[in-house]
C-alpha cells in the first residue's frame, strides 16, 4: 500500500496541500522553492508586483527550457541515428 504524506507546498504566498508519496517529498520542496526564487528574481530585475503575472512570466520560461530541450534532444537523436547509419553501411561494405 503506496502511503500518501500530507504537505503544505507555498508557492506565491499561497499554501497548497498535497498528498504526495514520501520519496517525492523532497522534490517537490525543492521545486516550490525554485519556483519561489524566480518569482523573486522577476519582482526584482523586471519590478513586477503582481503574482499572476509572475507566474505567467514563469511558465513561458519553463515552456521555453522545456522547447529547447525538446530541440536539443532531437538534434542529438538525428546524430546518433545518422553514426548508426554510417557504421551500418561500413559494416554492409564489409560483409
Amino acid at each position: 500500500m503506496d502511503y500518501k504524506l500530507p504537505i503544505r507546498l507555498k508557492v506565491a504566498d499561497r499554501e497548497y496541500p498535497m498528498q504526495v508519496d514520501a520519496a517525492e517529498e523532497a522534490m517537490l520542496r525543492s521545486v516550490g522553492r525554485e519556483i519561489n526564487t524566480a518569482l523573486k528574481y522577476y519582482r526584482e530585475e523586471f519590478e513586477v508586483d503582481n503574482y499572476q503575472d509572475m507566474l505567467a512570466m514563469f511558465a513561458i520560461d519553463c515552456m521555453m527550457g522545456k522547447k529547447n530541450i525538446e530541440t536539443s534532444k532531437t538534434e542529438l537523436e538525428n546524430i546518433v541515428l545518422q553514426k548508426i547509419n554510417s557504421i551500418e553501411e561500413m559494416l554492409n561494405s564489409v560483409l
